[in-house]
């Protein structure tokens, strides 16, 4: 699994404030007694709160919009904003047996939400009444400095050209790009500076870009309204700060108002946070989520375009999306090593460099073969671990990929992605067009569709520091690296 992958995702539904509460106030009534689904006032909220606080089933739920959330919120609150049109679809995968505290600017569209979370079957729901207004106005502590990112509110929305220009008549462009280790970079400018190596990933969620610091990002000069801890798979946190109003040059499009999570590093250190990436960080929905974005492999051109003047007229398949807190998901069909054939809801995911990864035990059939060899990733803090095996064959509509490596590993650290995820690996055997406006993947078999699936047999994963040396970071027991005498942390000059 791919290091960035993991980083990435935990970046955009842990992100961390650090502001403490502060004093809460202490009331007559137990938190523990409140009548559910009903209004509670804040000092009643702020017993809640600091009862609660330690229950991982416990939510803080902000049903306002992004730009509310923005400015100011409840530590620790989710953003799901109740006029959203996917809030039910967002709602729903919280465990319905937790405690929720739902609140708004005065009270009325938090009242909504409580009330649809009764409907829906959840069993403790409360709304603060008054909102935000009645919280400040008893001076009860609010974050503003520090930002917090979870799902973002809507899964596609439409245009809005307050937020984007065409700097051509057309409506539409056309860049290069390059595939470097299976991952899709392209040119990006930055604030009207230099152009940044960004690279392209239905698997970032969120609008605005993650930057992954090194001298390019500083240089940039950066606007940084608060700051946040970031966490990944495997546990851990690093910081990040939070840059807003950035704007986005892409082609002859320019996006603007954009929001950049920007990793922290050492100013000190000239390169950025994952040099073996050699990209200066992730885009995703900022582009995904508006236009219709078509990647033609064969000639490595990328063609952004508005939904409404867009109209299909070729040969390929139509594959249905879904979407989970704008995640995109797809279902295929797989037929394992033991011949087992399996149906398959996998999450589209352009960043990750692997073909297929797959999680063991999401279905019973779900099963790593006999013969496999073994891999790792990194988290934030600490390492994934996982094997790789061939399959006799993955389906995508009516195409069929034979002899796919695919990765097997716990489910427990992904649980958002299912069944597993659908890597670059894969897709780029095709020549694909994301129409999140209709929900649809189109995907036209390419010139690299009959090529084989590969996987360096050496033995050795390798990873370059920032001083650009090579450092062994594993040798496989057994394999050609382990017998030429490899170890561990060896330097490869």
């Amino acid at each position: 699994m791919n290091g960035l992958l993991h980083r990435k995702k935990a970046i955009l539904k842990r992100l961390l404030s650090g502001l403490a509460l502060g004093a809460i106030l202490s009331i007559a009534l137990p938190a523990a007694e409140l009548v559910t689904f009903t209004d509670i006032t804040p000092a009643q909220a702020a017993a809640l709160i600091r009862e609660k606080e330690a229950d991982p089933l416990f939510r803080i739920i902000d049903v306002r919009t992004a730009a509310e959330f923005a400015e100011s919120r409840l530590k620790g609150a989710l953003n799901i904003d109740v006029k959203a049109p996917d809030f039910k679809d967002q709602i729903v995968t919280l465990d319905k047996r937790g405690t929720y505290l739902a609140y708004c600017k005065g009270g009325g569209r938090s009242a909504r939400a409580m009330n649809l979370m009764k409907e829906w079957g959840f069993k403790q729901a409360y709304n603060l009444a008054g909102g935000l207004m009645k919280w400040q106005e008893e001076k009860l502590p609010l974050e503003g400095a520090r930002v917090r990112v979870a799902a973002p509110v809507r899964r596609a929305p439409g245009p809005d050209t307050s937020t984007y220009a065409w700097l051509n008549e057309k409506k539409s462009t056309t860049i290069p790009f390059r595939l470097f280790r299976n991952h899709v970079h392209i040119d990006v400018q930055v604030n009207g500076g230099k152009k940044l190596e960004l690279i392209l990933d239905t698997g970032m969620p969120a609008p605005g870009v993650l930057l992954l610091g090194g001298a390019a990002v500083r240089e940039l000069n950066l606007a940084y309204a608060g700051e946040a801890l970031i966490g990944g798979a495997g546990g851990g946190t690093t910081p990040a700060r939070i840059a807003t109003g950035v704007s986005l040059k892409i082609g002859d499009l320019e996006l603007k108002g954009q929001t950049a999570i920007v990793q922290a590093d050492d100013p000190a250190e000239a390169a950025p946070a994952d040099v073996n990436l050699e990209a200066s960080g992730v885009i995703g929905f900022a582009l995904f989520g508006r236009f219709v974005v078509a990647v033609d492999y064969d000639r490595l051109l990328i063609t952004l375009s508005e939904p409404g003047d867009f109209s299909y007229q070729g040969k390929g398949s139509s594959l249905p999306l879904e979407f989970v807190s704008n995640f995109p998901f797809v279902d295929c069909a797989a037929r394992l090593a033991d011949g087992k054939a399996v149906s398959l809801k996998m999450l589209v995911d352009l960043g990750a460099a692997h073909a297929l990864s797959l999680n063991s035990g999401a279905q019973p059939e779900i099963q790593a073969p006999v013969k496999t060899i073994d891999f790792w990733s990194k988290g934030v803090k600490r390492e994934l671990h996982g094997h790789t095996g061939r399959i006799e064959s993955l389906t995508i509509g009516k195409h069929v990929l034979s002899g796919v490596l695919a990765g097997f590993h716990d489910a427990t650290p992904m649980p958002l992605e299912k069944d597993g995820n659908l890597g670059n690996d894969a897709l780029r055997r095709f020549n694909l067009i994301f129409d999140y406006s209709r929900r649809t993947l189109i995907v036209e078999p390419n010139r690299s569709f009959a090529e084989p699936f590969e996987a360096a047999m050496s033995g050795i994963q390798a990873e370059r520091t920032r001083a650009n040396e090579l450092i062994v970071s594993h040798v496989l027991p057994a394999s050609p690296a382990s017998e030429a005498g490899l170890r561990e942390n060896d330097r490869i000059v």
